[in-house]
């Protein structure tokens, strides 16, 4: 499915979901953030752009996400990232440069994937964070060959006992 129109995501208070899942799915028109939003599904090419409006950030969950073509805007707002499998089959793949957000968050669980020298702002911290699973899982940030500069490396301290690797790699 190929969706040509701009997306305006108006949640809930608290914020909410934008569901997806199947084959590829291809989102070519501009997506607007009012409220933070959590994707959740597989398979979705983003083309069209992230825009956030009033700093809100988005949580991309599910396997195979690509980012290509217009950079994604959040102003301050998050980046977070968790993938299926932890591994470079269901990596999300960021293939687009000139980005803007405030952090980026690679959940344990996720693997993120450049597609081309710093995909992701140099002045945006890069933490490895907890996904509350009661089993530990990975996160993986796949530099591709490429070189990224971020404004600082954290990790956050996981539940007890589920304590998982984080990997910079390639």
């Amino acid at each position: 499915v190929t969706i040509d129109e701009a997306i305006t995501y108006d949640a809930y208070a608290g914020g909410g979901a934008i569901p997806g899942a199947g084959a590829s799915n291809t989102l070519t028109g501009t997506v607007t953030l009012n409220e933070s939003c959590d994707v959740r599904g597989n398979n979705i090419r983003w083309s069209g752009g992230i825009v956030s409006t009033a700093n809100k950030g988005i949580s991309i969950n599910g396997s195979k996400h690509t980012i290509n073509t217009t950079p994604v805007d959040l102003g301050t707002g998050g980046f977070n990232v968790t993938s299926a499998g932890n591994n470079p089959a269901n990596a999300t793949m960021l293939n687009v440069g000139s980005n803007t957000w405030g952090s980026t968050i690679l959940n344990w669980g996720g693997y993120l994937t450049l597609g081309l020298d710093d995909a992701l702002p140099a002045t945006a911290p890069l933490t490895f964070a907890h996904d509350y699973h009661t089993v530990a899982r990975s996160g993986t940030l796949d530099l591709n060959g490429h070189s990224q500069t971020v404004a600082s490396l954290a990790t956050t301290a996981s539940a007890v006992g589920k304590d998982g690797t984080r990997r910079i790699t390639g």
